[in-house]
């Protein structure tokens, strides 16, 4: 079969020799013969006839192309890779013609299966491993979490879950329940499954938590598939660590019972002592005296009590008033150590007064500050054996201002020391020295830290004293500072 380009350049060149012809006719037609007149008629019709068969030729290779291009479209797309052009039903002379758009054909194919293989195995490790941000987020919980597939094997435990659990880093899930030591969660699990359909169960735990004891509430939730919801496929355990709130309840009652101890001793002793003087045993004025001293000394103490309650209160309720202005620390501790001198006088303690020499101003309450340099030096006059000294001092440390108060007392221990701010904390072996309530210095501390931003620590050693040093911010100058103006009443119309 002849090649659509040979045909089509036959047809046309045909038709331009014709033509040409036909021109080099009219122009020797003068001196033609007679059979040049045939000629002359015969010309133009083969022209005609030329032009008829290119036409013809042009509309047959089109038709051939959109059978060709007919036959490439109804091909599979998943057969390209492998098309050959001999495969088509398409005259030859077309098959060299097709081949190079076959080939960009099958190109685009291999890339296409190639994409989708990609999308394939993406999708396939998206489902495989596990969600990153998941993993993220319950990382970052402070609670355990942990997750039981429907095996019975530990399938997720995030970091805090793993603490709990005492599991090793290295511990790879899902793990058997049975190598792990939390009973406590096997029958969690059983309360849930006995169910057998989604549901919750919960119940509150002790756990030893690296060698500490931790109270957790365990509430497990059971669910299943989307695909069959009543059907169990996984038991999800979330730990809420229930530790803090142990530890207030504790130190509440700790509170209570240390409260009602220290107003049971007072109120015993001025009953006591108010039934004897209601039955009459009191014989002379001497000793109706006594009674009423020991019962004004009771009620003192137990009015000293209760004021210390109300001041530590207020201060950690943050409703006691405090007016900050500029105070003279030095006047402040001098103050203190006038109202404890007769005290330390009947003891023949020495009270030594190294103030600085400078003017150390601080920004504060001064009577606030007053109570707890109050405290401080009768702390340590309480303690401090006759004979002994007691040494109040001052200095300027850049942008604080320091006050120490020293004793050559008895002293304590590093773990007494750590104590000895807590409410109702005494020494038991120096209780004999003094009575007190063990409110004291923790009521130093809450003026000193809460209502004043400075600092106040302990040192001290058995038989060789005891120094607290306070840190107060110092107070601004006196052109940087600006008085509070006064609180103005609005009187109701």
């Amino acid at each position: 079969m002849i090649s659509p380009s040979r045909i089509s350049s036959t047809a046309l060149a045909t038709a331009l020799l014709a033509s040409a012809a036909t021109v080099l006719f009219h122009a020797v037609g003068p001196v033609a013969s007679r059979a040049g007149a045939l000629l002359e008629i015969g010309l133009p019709v083969l022209s005609l006839l030329g032009l008829a068969w290119f036409a013809w030729s042009v509309y047959s290779e089109s038709r051939l192309l959109r059978y060709a291009l007919r036959q490439l479209a109804q091909q599979p797309t998943e057969v390209w890779p492998d098309l050959e052009v001999s495969r088509l039903n398409v005259p030859s002379g077309w098959k060299s013609t097709l081949q190079p758009l076959l080939e960009t054909m099958r190109s685009a194919a291999e890339r296409l299966v190639e994409l989708e293989q990609q999308q394939l195995q993406q999708r396939f490790r998206q489902q495989e491993a596990p969600d990153q941000s998941l993993e993220r987020f319950l990382e970052s919980l402070p609670d355990p979490v942990l997750l039981v597939d429907a095996q019975g094997r530990l399938a997720l435990a995030n970091r805090s879950a793993r603490r709990v659990l005492d599991m090793r880093p290295e511990e790879e899930l899902p793990a058997p329940l049975d190598q792990l030591d939390a009973p406590w969660l096997v029958r969690l699990l059983e309360q849930v499954g006995t169910h057998r359909v989604p549901g919750t169960a919960s119940a509150e735990v002790q756990l030893q938590v690296g060698g500490t004891p931790h109270w957790y509430k365990a509430t497990a939730t059971s669910f299943g598939t989307p695909e069959a919801p009543q059907v169990l496929s996984a038991v999800s355990v979330i730990l809420h660590d229930l530790t803090p709130l142990r530890t207030i309840q504790q130190r509440h009652a700790e509170f209570v019972s240390a409260v009602s101890h220290e107003m049971k001793a007072p109120l015993s002793g001025i009953r006591a002592y108010t039934e004897m003087l209601l039955d009459g045993e009191v014989e002379d004025a001497e000793t109706l005296e006594e009674f009423l001293r020991v019962i004004d000394s009771q009620a003192d103490r137990l009015r000293r009590l209760i004021e210390n309650l109300l001041n530590l209160a207020r201060i950690e309720a943050g409703v006691v008033q405090v007016e900050k202005k500029i105070v003279p620390l030095n006047d402040v501790l001098e103050e203190a150590v006038r109202v404890l001198m007769p005290t330390a006088e009947e003891k023949g303690i020495q009270v030594r007064q190294e103030l600085s020499p400078m003017c150390l101003r601080v920004l504060g309450d001064r009577d606030q500050l007053l109570q707890a340099a109050i405290n401080l030096v009768s702390n340590a006059i309480k303690y401090t054996h006759q004979g002994g000294w007691v040494a109040v001092r001052s200095r300027s440390r850049g942008e604080q201002v320091q006050f120490e108060v020293e004793d050559s007392g008895v002293g304590m221990t590093p773990e007494e020391c750590q104590r000895v701010f807590d409410k109702f904390y005494r020494i038991k072996k120096n209780n004999h020295m003094a009575s007190g309530t063990g409110l004291g210095l923790p009521l130093v501390k809450s003026i000193i830290v809460d209502l004043h931003g400075g600092h106040i620590r302990v040192e001290s050693n058995p038989g060789q004293g005891t120094i607290f040093i306070v840190e107060l911010p110092a107070a601004p100058s006196r052109a940087a500072y600006k008085e509070p103006a006064p609180a103005v009443e609005q009187s109701s119309a």
